[in-house]
Order: C-alpha cells, then sequence, then structure tokens
C-alpha cells in the first residue's frame, strides 16, 4: 500500500463578513444539493449527461468558492502571512507541486 504525504497547512483563520458568509454557505449548500442528486441518479441507475453537466457546475462551484474564500481571507490577512505560508496556501490551494 503507497502512503501520500499530508501536505502541511498554515492553520491561520480568515475573518469573514457576515455578507461572505452568508454567499459561501449557499454556494456551499448548492454544490451539497448537487452532489446529493448525483449521488441519487447513481443509486437509482438514473445517471445521464445532466449527471456530467451537474459534475461541471460543481467543479465551477468549488473553484468560484475557493477564490472566493482566498481573495476575502487571505488579502485581508495578507501582512500576518509570511512568504513560506503564502506559498504553502497557494500550492495547496492550487496543487503546485
Amino acid at each position: 500500500m503507497i502512503f501520500k504525504k499530508k501536505t502541511k497547512t498554515v492553520g491561520k483563520h480568515f475573518i469573514l463578513t457576515d455578507a461572505e458568509k452568508q454567499k459561501m454557505t449557499l454556494a456551499v449548500n448548492r454544490i451539497i444539493g448537487q452532489l446529493e442528486t448525483i449521488k441519487k441518479d447513481i443509486n437509482l441507475n438514473e445517471a445521464c449527461d445532466e449527471s456530467l453537466t451537474q459534475i461541471l457546475a460543481i467543479k465551477g462551484g468549488v473553484s468560484r468558492v475557493g477564490l472566493d474564500l482566498l481573495s476575502s481571507g487571505v488579502l485581508d490577512c495578507l501582512q500576518d502571512y509570511t512568504q513560506d505560508e503564502l506559498a504553502l496556501v497557494f500550492k495547496n490551494m492550487f496543487k503546485l507541486d
């Protein structure tokens, strides 16, 4: 069995406004609903081209939430991050190796 080395994280918390929290929570809930629909379709053997469209929508939604979190969180506390910590955040966000 091959074990992949766990990526380290920075461990700092972002401070989000209530509006940002609400926007991101709504987007995450939409993604969860799309995933639940795909899960149901798979279990009922009803997966089809619409399921693939949902997967693309989920991928886009996750990217948007990630970018929103990155812009709202990281940029607000940028001065609190070292250059190495920022590099780690971006590596984790964009899976750079």
